[in-house]
């Protein structure tokens, strides 16, 4: 804890540095609460300090209800008040000019602890699973008040934006020209790696529009000779929902689909993203490979007050898979393949198993696609002034100016009470603690501004490292270090990096990303130990992270189609069918790194960690 709070002290005086006040008072603040009620001061109090500084931009003044457990003398926090009347008058007003460098100190300070993965405690586990539970009975009541008209018109604008995507893919489904992988996450069944190629169950449901002798067979001649059991809906393994750590406030619930429903995911899935991405009509108001359009959006919102981002409370949890039934209602063969791989029931920590009335958790490969589906859908099809659903023309002029990105949602100013009663008539839950329309602050996708300003806080994302042997930390505190150099806090960075030495890391400046354990140097000519023999640049003996692969192989028939079925011309990937998986532990040991920048305008540093690999 003496270590967090000293490198809070750190950043706080830089901060107050930058805007020329003093820290004293904040820290010895910090301090006392921090011996008074621990680590979730600094993870879970100072960030709703930051929500509610937000939610004072927006409304332009600080509400009564803001700050309650802080301290307030006027109107405002005494705590950070320094900084905090840099940016408000003292009645808590919003000052008509509030300073930018106060903004973009303040929530640096509180939200640098926000999202640490630390384990929350049993209390809070089980009131993440009592919420899972809560979310499926509530979506079953909306569910059952919804009326068929109005599923109907969100499925007719969903036609409108998505038809031309759902008939190329209806086309594959009925031709089987899918190409389905398995993806790198956990599975309910525990297969790992080259063992999910070993697949000895299929579903009923999942042989109708995928048949096992096409989809996992390397020809129809192994039909016979392969061990598979078929199973009837009741006796399909449900998918496992677990708790993953993601902040100490609450974990995240993911569900682990059994392996040979992960695989058909992810064929649909390969088809879905690029034909939504690409589609002329469709593709710029979704998101799948890049933020960038959200963060621009934001921006321009910012600045101009016209575009607001919406923000939704768990989203992949309240997509009504009766919804989803009715949009691709008109593609019969799609339909009844996204349902042949939707698992239908899931197992709680607990133990307990229960239908599902949502589309699919998180953990679901065909989740993300499908939740921009339907929020994109459920937003246009409320928007027409007659009440009918935007033509093609109409979806056209929206380009530019509504964007989804997963839970991330950009639209414009005056759509956005319409738009929120219509996201929560289907159960869908508007977080308006983190959406903004009102004030000059927006954010979305990791892109932070105020009034065109780059406000976007530096975050812990892990417990700071105290032995040599703890690799994730080291990295990830490595990587930190680097973010608050690039983002102009020298002092902070150095305090990490100083630490790091300690442990014998990070001796040797290295160019960015070099992908070495290093501080970054933005210096074209830095320290070098030694040419390279064979390509004649100059290298640097430094630290790097080694994760071995398991070795899981396979042989036989699982390892003819996989081999059939990938492309391993990566010099990395010779041993693929010995070595598969997601690495279980990691180590550092000495390695040449290029020292300049000849990695980034050649392709001679790629081939020689190639060849070392």
């Amino acid at each position: 804890m003496k270590r967090l709070t000293g490198l809070w002290q750190v950043m706080v005086s830089e901060v107050g540095t930058e805007c020329g006040i003093s820290i004293e008072r904040d820290y010895k603040t910090l301090l006392t609460r921090v011996e008074h009620e621990g680590l979730s001061f600094l993870t879970i109090t100072l960030p709703t300090f930051c929500s509610d500084f937000e939610r004072s931009l927006d409304l332009g003044y600080v509400a009564s209800d803001a700050f309650l457990s802080f301290k307030k003398r006027g109107g405002l926090p005494v705590f950070l008040s320094g900084f905090l009347k840099l940016v408000f008058e003292d009645d808590g007003s919003l000052k008509e000019s509030p300073s930018i460098p106060a903004i973009r100190g303040v929530r640096q300070v509180t939200a640098f602890f926000k999202k640490i993965e630390i384990e929350c405690t049993d209390r809070r586990k089980a009131k993440s699973i009592e919420s899972y539970i809560t979310c499926e009975k509530e979506l079953h009541d909306v569910k059952e008040t919804l009326s068929i008209d109005q599923i109907r018109k969100v499925a007719l604008q969903a036609h409108v934006l998505f038809g031309d995507v759902f008939d190329k893919i209806n086309r594959k489904v009925d031709s089987f020209d899918l190409h389905p992988v398995h993806g790198s996450g956990a599975t309910a069944d525990r297969k790992v790696g080259n063992q999910k190629f070993e697949m000895s169950v299929w579903t009923d449901r999942l042989e109708k529009y995928f048949p096992f002798g096409e989809y996992v067979l390397p020809n129809w001649r192994h039909y016979s000779s392969w061990p598979v059991s078929f199973q009837y809906p009741e006796q399909e393994q449900p998918a496992k929902v677990v708790l993953v750590p993601k902040t100490q406030k609450t974990p995240r619930l993911i569900a682990e689909e059994p392996t040979h429903m992960q695989y058909m995911q992810q064929a649909l899935m390969r088809e879905l993203v690029p034909l939504l991405e690409g589609d002329h009509l469709c593709g710029p108001l979704v998101g799948f490979s890049s933020q960038e359009e959200n963060r621009n959006a934001a921006r321009e919102g910012s600045l101009t007050g016209s575009l607001a981002t919406l923000d939704l409370s768990e989203a992949s949890d309240r997509v009504l898979n009766v919804l989803v039934e009715e949009i691709l209602s008109p593609w019969p063969s799609l339909q009844g393949a996204v349902m042949a791989c939707r698992s239908e029931r899931v197992q709680l920590p607990t133990g307990e198993v229960i239908p599902l009335t949502k589309f699919a958790s998180m953990g679901s490969a065909l989740c993300f696609p499908f939740e921009e589906i339907v929020f994109l859908s459920i937003l246009l099809s409320g928007w027409h002034t007659s009440g009918a659903n935007l033509s093609r023309a109409e979806v056209m002029n929206l380009h530019g100016r509504v964007r989804v990105y997963g839970d991330d949602i950009i639209i414009p100013v005056e759509m956005v009470q319409s738009s929120m009663e219509a996201l929560e008539a289907f159960g869908l839950k508007v977080n308006r603690h983190k959406s903004f329309w009102n004030g000059k602050f927006r954010e979305s996708c990791g892109g932070d501004y105020y009034d065109g300003e780059w406000v976007t806080p530096v975050r812990l994302s892990r417990m700071l490292p105290e032995r040599r042997g703890d690799i994730a930390s080291i990295v990830s505190t490595m990587e930190l270090s680097n973010l608050l150099y690039e983002n102009g806090y020298w002092r902070t960075s150095r305090y990490l990096l100083e630490g790091l030495q300690k442990l014998r890391y990070g001796q040797k400046v290295l160019p960015r990303f070099s992908g070495a354990l290093g501080p970054w140097s933005f210096q074209k000519e830095l320290p070098w130990d030694s040419i390279h023999k064979d390509y004649q640049f100059k290298v640097v003996r430094v630290d790097v992270v080694v994760s071995p692969v398991p070795s899981i192989g396979t042989d036989d028939v699982p390892a003819l189609r996989k081999t059939l079925a990938g492309s391993f011309q990566d010099p990395s990937q010779r041993d693929h069918l010995m070595s598969s998986g997601r690495p279980v532990r990691a180590h550092t040991k000495k390695d040449w790194v290029d020292s300049g920048d000849s990695y980034e305008s050649s392709g001679v540093w790629a081939l020689f960690r190639n060849e070392h690999a």
